[in-house]
């Protein structure tokens, strides 16, 4: 007995690209470009520049390895590699056998510790106690982190010390919000500064990104106060065009001013 035929439709084999692999691999760059442009307009930075320097900024990012999505952050027009760029460097180095150990060790003030009151509580709430002495770390903090990396190449480790939370830190609420994280993360990216200038690999690789990402900076910076002013230009002009010119808008005016009375001298028996 024969199998009952198929009526499923068949799909056509894809037929081969006529074009270069190197055409094809510089179609694929560009649409994952044109992708993280997109992205950076959705951000609140990313709004004010126009689409040439959000380029300027997607071409950075490839050029130096940093995703501009997630990597960055600008300040004051300075656009400065945050946490998350750091850690991903520690990552690699640590891949790469140049890191021995890297640990977050939590300093904060732990009530739970003299609660427990056992021998080791009482150490370990001590041991706190010398940190923040010894970094100048407030005890209102509700996080403080003492990031520690030791190098194979160093015989002394590394650290990078931040806190917040607490009210110890103002204009932070992310810091507030989330104090474990934030003073970890800030605490890693410090003690990646100081790494880098320890490692000729790393140290030449922030200092071009420092060198480049400061004239983008000043780019970045130059586009954002002049659609600023643009705004502001069309808002003045808009403004104008509602208050003036405006021929039923002046006669109406007129009425009310005639309607307004004139104001009636006080006699001495009224001012009393």
């Amino acid at each position: 007995m024969s199998a009952p035929e198929s009526t499923a439709a068949t799909t056509p084999a894809a037929r081969p690209s006529i074009l270069p692999p190197e055409v094809l691999a510089a179609i694929e760059h560009r649409k994952a470009q044109n992708a993280v442009v997109a992205q950076l307009a959705a951000l609140n930075w990313g709004k004010a520049l126009d689409a040439e320097t959000r380029r300027a900024v997607a071409n950075w990012g490839r050029d130096n390895n940093v995703d501009v999505i997630t990597e960055i952050d600008l300040l004051g027009g300075n656009i400065y590699p945050n946490a998350r760029f750091y850690l991903r460097k520690l990552g690699e180095m640590i891949a790469a056998g140049l890191v021995e150990y890297a640990v977050a060790d939590y300093i904060q003030v732990d009530p739970r510790l003299l609660k427990i009151g056992t021998p080791e509580a009482h150490a370990e709430d001590e041991r706190r106690a010398m940190q923040r002495i010894k970094h100048a770390v407030p005890d209102a903090a509700a996080a403080a982190c003492c990031f520690r990396v030791k190098l194979h190449s160093l015989t002394e480790e590394i650290v990078g010390v931040k806190w917040c939370g607490g009210g110890t830190r103002k204009g932070d609420p992310v810091g507030d919000a989330f104090p474990i994280e934030s003073s970890a993360s800030r605490a890693a990216r410090r003690a990646m500064r100081i790494i880098a200038s320890h490692v000729p690999r790393v140290q030449a690789e922030m200092a071009r990104l420092e060198t480049t990402g400061a004239a983008l900076g000043v780019r970045v910076l130059e586009q954002t106060r002049e659609t600023v002013e643009q705004a502001k230009l069309a808002s003045e002009i808009g403004r104008h065009q509602l208050t003036s010119g405006d021929p039923y808008l002046d006669a109406e005016r007129e009425e009310m001013a005639r309607q307004v009375p004139e104001p009636v001298a006080l006699e001495d028996s009224d001012a009393a």
